[in-house]
């Protein structure tokens, strides 16, 4: 086990589980929460939340029921970004069926956040969906992120190393529209805290 794994350990196994959540033991925390509602392209959510949109742990719930029709989205799903227009986006391409995290910034110039001496990264892990809903939980950190999906059976780890911290945070639906039929965020405090 490498060092950087273990740190990853100790981390996990001082959080605990608080409702869809989860929170360090002895913090409260705060939460924002929205159901039933549709998206087409970017919908901004960091003004609707009294809290920074790092660190936090996301859940939410796509309806899946229209996924071969004309109209649903080919991607959806979550991105985090900053002032330097780096970000990282996590989610569905219901196209190619198959869940990722997407750190290239291919629809900018700048240097990508998750590059190492010019290498760029695009995590894909296919799943078939065959079930009317679909989850995606993600907890971010300051440099990192867990993604659960389906209820644990896709599962993505991915670091990144912005300029800056992530201050914007976002879901969106391209190339068509899905509804969510629930989100919820919640600030994950710090265990200094």
């Amino acid at each position: 086990m490498n060092f950087k794994t273990m740190l990853h350990l100790i981390l996990v196994m001082t959080l605990s589980a608080c409702g869809s959540c989860i929170t360090s033991d002895k913090q409260p925390q705060a939460c924002f929460s929205m159901q039933n509602f549709d998206v087409e392209g970017n919908y901004d959510i960091t003004r609707k939340i009294s809290f920074p949109p790092i660190p936090s742990d996301v859940v939410i719930s796509f309806s899946a029921i229209n996924r071969t029709q004309m109209g649903f989205a080919e991607k959806f799903g979550i991105v985090i970004s900053n002032k330097h227009g780096e970000f990282v986006r996590i989610g569905y391409d219901n196209f190619n069926e198959m869940f990722f995290v997407d750190c290239t910034n291919d629809e900018n110039e700048k240097i990508s956040v998750a590059s190492y001496k010019g290498v760029n990264i695009l995590n894909i892990l296919p799943h078939v969906i065959d079930e009317p809903e679909m989850d995606i939980r993600v907890i971010f950190d300051v440099t990192s992120l867990e993604m659960f999906a389906m209820n644990g059976k896709s599962v993505f780890t991915e670091t990144f190393y912005p300029f800056s911290n992530f201050n914007k945070i976002e879901i969106f639906a391209e190339n068509g529209k899905i509804l969510f039929n629930e989100l919820t965020i919640c600030q994950v405090k710090t265990i200094e805290n």
